[in-house]
């Protein structure tokens, strides 16, 4: 899912659609529909896909994290210690509700980025660091570790029932708030380090770089070929209306 505003970028915008991507306005009173219409497309091709779900629902920044924690004390809840945001979890009930049966697994995972030990902020990092990545840089400029933890939930030992699905992503968040916890106490998330291979990590950029050039280039084409149908079909009813007006002109 991307936003709604990058429908503007024409390019890109026809890449992403005909990929499968699904555009969303954060209005959840025109987005309801419209991602029940897309999951349906999904299920009735059995098309094979993965669902990235960020029930935040934005980027980490600093004057948004009091807010968060107001809103957690009105719903009930108590503010996280760590950066964190309270999720919202509309769209989470939603996906369970009509793609349970076509989704095996939800995979809760918590990125970390550090400097020597240090927490690096989301705010901090920004989009310089993410654009170091796609350009081949395995580690970008500020960072020296980036910490991984990933828990699988097999679907059927989540609960369905919609106040028992909003609890059990509330317990998540509470995890990763301890995890985050335990990062800043030991240096690493619990359990064993798995090493992590840099030629693999190398490739999986070079791939995922290699992918966003296909986006650019088949959005480029589909462009071109939609132009090149307006501008004929701009000329045939040119020559149509021109033809109207040439027949029913009266005789002076």
């Amino acid at each position: 899912a991307i936003k709604k505003e990058l429908r503007n970028l024409w390019i890109w915008s026809m890449g992403f659609k005909s990929m499968g991507f699904c555009f969303l306005s954060r209005e959840w009173s025109t987005d309801e529909a419209h991602i029940v219409k897309w999951l349906g497309a999904i299920k009735k091709d059995n098309l094979p896909c993965q669902i990235v779900l960020y029930p935040e629902g934005t980027r980490y920044t600093d004057a948004k994290k009091p807010n968060s924690d107001e809103y957690a004390r009105r719903m009930g809840y108590r503010p996280y210690e760590n950066e964190l945001l309270f999720p919202r979890t509309k769209g989470l009930v939603l996906l369970y509700r009509e793609a349970r049966e076509y989704i095996p697994c939800v995979l809760d995972m918590t990125v970390v980025y550090t400097k020597n030990d240090e927490i690096l902020k989301g705010s901090l990092l920004g989009t310089k660091a993410l654009w170091a990545v796609l350009m081949g840089n395995i580690i970008a400029p500020g960072l020296t570790d980036v910490h991984i933890h990933i828990h699988r939930h097999p679907i059927d030992q989540i609960p369905d029932e919609s106040e028992k699905l909003t609890r059990w992503c509330m317990d998540v968040w509470d995890d990763k708030d301890k995890l985050l916890s335990h990062l800043k106490q030991t240096g690493s998330f619990p359990g064993s380090p798995i090493p992590v291979d840099e030629a693999h990590i190398r490739r999986t950029t070079i791939i995922s770089a290699g992918l966003l050039t296909v986006v650019a280039v088949y959005g480029s084409w589909m462009f071109l070929i939609y132009t090149k149908f307006m501008f004929g079909y701009t000329v045939m009813c040119m020559v149509a209306g021109q033809m109207m007006l040439v027949k029913d002109d009266p005789e002076f």
